[in-house]
């Protein structure tokens, strides 16, 4: 025999507000377990970072990063007979990579654009914009080489010339003067002359007698 229950309205209300709490409730638990996991997790990713950062193997790649931004400012430094510099112990890559664009940035000649662009603050605001203006500045400074209104009026720079292939050297030598100017006698001027009468310089005012 069914039993029928009865249920009244206000009972009916009071059972729909505790279901309705115990769903908020039910939500704000899942919620906590899900953040608390993702806690767990982002705290083995720093402990998991720091152990590499420590380990063996970022050395070795910090170390190969750096000899490839070496070998760059080198291939660029090398037709002006310099060598960049080694990175210092401790330095971070970015700080590297500063240190020798700028010291590159100093072959390009006055008035090319990327001469006093502001390497430093460039880094800081946009990398991106960092490494593009890197790559344009290297090939820029090697190419600068070559040009003859980078060498000082009576200095002589060589170039070497390092075939890719066989390694092959060679030498030009850049002047602006032609080298035949170095066999040319010294140019000597009259200050003055001695006449019977006294010596005279050459705008003919008499400065003394002959003795």
């Amino acid at each position: 025999m069914a039993t029928t229950v009865v249920v009244s309205a206000n009972t009916k209300q009071l059972l729909e507000r505790a279901v309705a709490k115990l769903d908020v409730l039910g939500h704000r638990i899942a919620a906590a377990e899900i953040r608390e996991a993702q806690e767990r997790k982002d705290a083995q990713a720093r402990a998991d970072s720091a152990a590499y950062l420590r380990s063996r193997e970022h050395m070795l790649n910090l170390q190969a990063v750096q000899r490839e931004c070496q070998r760059r400012a080198d291939d660029a430094l090398q037709p002006w007979g310099q060598r960049a510099p080694a990175p210092i112990a401790g330095e971070s890559v970015d700080a590297y990579r500063l240190r020798l664009v700028s010291l590159v940035q100093e072959r390009l000649p006055e008035g090319d654009e990327y001469r006093e662009m502001p390497m430093r603050r460039t880094q800081r605001q946009s990398p991106e914009a960092f490494t593009n203006f890197e790559n344009e500045i290297y090939p820029r400074a090697r190419a600068a080489a070559e040009r003859l209104d980078s060498v000082a009026h009576g200095e002589e720079r060589a170039v070497t010339h390092i075939d890719p292939v066989n390694g092959h050297k060679s030498v030009t030598f850049l002047r602006r003067e032609s080298f035949v100017t170095d066999f040319k006698a010294p140019i000597r001027y009259v200050r003055g002359f001695f006449t019977p009468n006294g010596y005279y310089n050459t705008s003919g005012r008499y400065l003394h007698e002959k003795r």
